[in-house]
């Protein structure tokens, strides 16, 4: 497990702070810092990588140690937004088995209607219906009203086509006028596999196509003193050639002979590139006083370089193992954490 910080001095800083936190609000105190702040802890779920596996198995840990209804706000990218729902909700610990099924190859044609008949199954599997087995996954898993019963915010961040702009959606915003899960399955939407989303009268796909990694947007709108950023991809610089490889017969193949625009193309060949550029941003957040902790599998972790189709039997076994490493592996950094001293850090000029 890699992590990225600018706090130096308390690599940590972010998950001690969530710890003291929710001592305070336990013993009925408002978490207050020696700035005089509130702790407002923003988290922002990255997607992509198996299916979101790793990100929902660090989830998995933080609701296991309790921290689940610290944050005062949660943004999702793609499957991240699927996680961040099911942390808010308490259902974390059934979001690898979730997308271990959503990505199963059986469970996915017996959804399929009318069915494809298996000789043609695999030229077909970029059309399937997936926005109804979504719909009837997540409200088996939820319900319905589920996130409006949570005291934080949710966003999911959408990318609108064809100009590729992006942008972040209040999940919980009643006026909206499209549900929730229209908008969590527009981010899921990756582009040039499955048919783009009509949230009102535009169509949208993929968050990551526009917003891998929404910082600057989401301080603007949740105004944290603490951010935790969940990845669920080896770092840009740290990803196997094999993937790499994949990626480039996505973007160059795959997506220019679909009806993805251009805009939206260019998108997706730069998410590793906006993904370092907000990375880089976190060290100019410590002037401001916020501190930023983000989290990303090694490659090793997240079992490249052997890269498994989407739809290849093992594909829902190496997701479920995927998730359980990383929900461990966080544990155990819990547990670090929780030895220490419990302390406010601030952060300095």
């Amino acid at each position: 497990m890699k992590t990225i910080n600018n706090t130096p001095h308390d690599p940590l800083a972010v998950l001690r702070r969530t710890f003291w936190a929710k001592e305070r609000l336990d013993a009925g105190e408002l978490p207050i810092d020696e700035t005089g702040r509130a702790f407002r802890l923003l988290i922002i779920v990255m997607g992509a990588g198996w299916g979101g596996a790793f990100g929902a198995g660090i989830a998995h840990a933080l609701q296991d140690a309790g921290l689940n209804q610290i944050p005062e706000a949660i943004v999702g990218i793609s499957s991240g937004v699927m996680t961040g729902i099911g942390l808010a909700t308490g259902n974390a610990h059934e979001l690898v088995p979730f997308y271990a099924g959503l990505l199963s190859e059986e469970r996915l044609i017996e959804k399929m209607n009318p069915p494809i008949p298996q000789k043609k199954q695999k030229v077909r599997k970029g059309k399937i219906k997936l926005k109804e087995h979504v719909i009837d996954e997540v409200n088996k898993l939820l319900g319905d009203d589920a996130i409006h019963q949570v005291h934080m915010g949710l966003y999911a961040v959408v990318t609108e086509s064809p100009h590729g702009k992006g942008k972040l959606v209040d999940l919980k915003n009643r006026r909206n006028p499209f549900r929730w899960i229209d908008v969590a399955h527009a981010s899921m939407a990756v582009p040039g596999i499955f048919p783009k989303v009509k949230l009102g009268d535009v169509e949208c796909v993929d968050g990551a196509a526009s917003l891998p990694v929404p910082l600057i947007e989401a301080i603007r709108i949740v105004r944290p003193t603490d951010i935790l950023i969940i990845g669920s991809r080896p770092l840009p610089d740290e990803i196997h050639w094999t993937e790499h490889a994949l990626f480039q017969w996505y973007t160059q193949v795959t997506l220019r002979f679909s009806d993805t625009s251009a805009a939206i193309r260019r998108g997706m060949e730069r998410i590793d590139e906006r993904t370092l550029r907000a990375l880089r941003r976190m060290s100019k957040l410590a002037k401001a006083h916020i501190n930023c902790l983000a989290i990303f599998p090694s490659s090793a972790e997240a079992l490249f370089p052997i890269p498994v189709p989407f739809f290849h039997p093992l594909t829902p076994l190496l997701i479920s193992e995927v998730g359980a490493r990383a929900r461990s592996l966080m544990k155990e950094v819990l547990v670090e954490v929780q030895k220490t001293p419990k302390r406010t850090v601030i952060l300095e000029d």
